[in-house]
């Protein structure tokens, strides 16, 4: 079990776990990691060992800074040689072709990209990292799709080497992507990913979905996933996805089951919640197997179904509207 200790704040994990970090900004989350790094004013421990206690090489922490810091006047493959040689790390050709970064090893780091100097800087924070990750903000400058691709393969490394992580984000699908929990900085509280999806749907209802873990992960761009032993029709998905996201606007609601459509999914559920979000916005929640699904519709689509709590419903939502989370 780890522990951190920092001002009135305290963490703990296991250590294989993600732990996301959400506040806003300007409340201290980037001098936590800093603090957290240096020994400064923050304690750290695993297993009742004080890591601050040892030589910072010997800590095996790995650090993607905000902005992805890069070393300059080097190329990218000489900065990740060096890292790799004193850290005795030769096997990371694989992970730099997992992340996207296998292009960038002849480019100076002087010339990157903002996206591409976070794709170098998480690969040199995992080849130090044989202990503990700790990422500020580490995909901000990639698109979803791509923050997708490389949270995965980052989380698939960290779980094959069992390398816990912090990360700290603004991003509530950052968390959705990797994190076992997450700590919400402003009420001090540690909360499971489930709690903390719930919470930011109760906040931000018109950018509700659906968050389901897959019985089995993604291995191969078959156009099918498995959840709650049911066999879901889906897009394509990035290798080794767990979890994916189904955006309420994506899901229509039937009283009777549908025929024969192009719409490939379609589930039987319980209306669980109904909840007026703007003057012409329902936010519709479905339970369905131990799973939670959302839909938006309209106040006339409410009355013409006539729903109310307890109803049993049909959900039909596309392949193309379940994606990596």
């Amino acid at each position: 079990m780890w522990q951190l200790e920092f001002d009135r704040h305290r963490l703990d994990w296991q250590t294989t776990e993600w732990v996301g970090i959400s506040g806003p900004s300007g409340c201290g989350k980037t001098q936590l990691l800093t603090h957290l790094v240096t020994g400064h004013n923050a304690r750290l421990g695993c297993e009742g060992e004080n890591l601050h206690a040892l030589h910072p090489r010997q800590r095996g922490i790995g650090w993607a800074a905000q902005g992805g810091l890069v070393w300059p006047a080097q190329s990218v493959a000489q900065q990740v040689n060096q890292l790799a040689q004193i850290h005795q790390k030769q096997d990371w050709q694989s992970l730099a072709n997992e992340l996207g970064v296998t292009p960038l090893l002849g480019r100076d780091t002087q010339v990157l990209s903002g996206g591409e100097r976070q794709r170098v800087a998480l690969l040199c924070a995992l080849i130090c990292a044989r202990r503990l990750l700790v990422l500020d903000e580490p995909v901000s400058a990639l698109d979803d799709g791509a923050t997708a691709q490389v949270l995965q393969a980052a989380r698939t490394y960290c779980r094959h080497h069992h390398i816990p992580a912090l990360l700290v984000s603004h991003r509530q699908r950052d968390f959705d992507s990797v994190c076992d929990s997450v700590y919400l900085w402003e009420c001090g509280e540690q909360v499971s990913i489930e709690s903390a999806h719930r919470r930011f749907t109760i906040q931000q209802p018109q950018q509700a979905a659906a968050l389901w873990p897959l019985d089995l992960p993604v291995s191969a761009a078959d156009g099918e996933v498995l959840v709650q032993g049911v066999a879901l029709e889906a897009g394509a998905l990035p290798p080794h996805c767990h979890r994916v996201v189904i955006p309420a606007h994506e899901v229509s609601v039937a009283r009777q089951a549908p025929g024969p459509s192009s719409i490939a999914n379609t589930l039987e559920g319980t209306v669980k919640s109904l909840s007026t979000i703007a003057a012409n916005s329902v936010l519709v929640e479905i339970q369905w197997r131990e799973q939670t699904l959302y839909a938006l519709i309209t106040p006339s689509a409410q009355q013409r179904l006539t729903l109310t709590l307890g109803d049993r419903v049909f959900a039909q939502f596309k392949a193309h509207a379940i994606s990596a989370a």
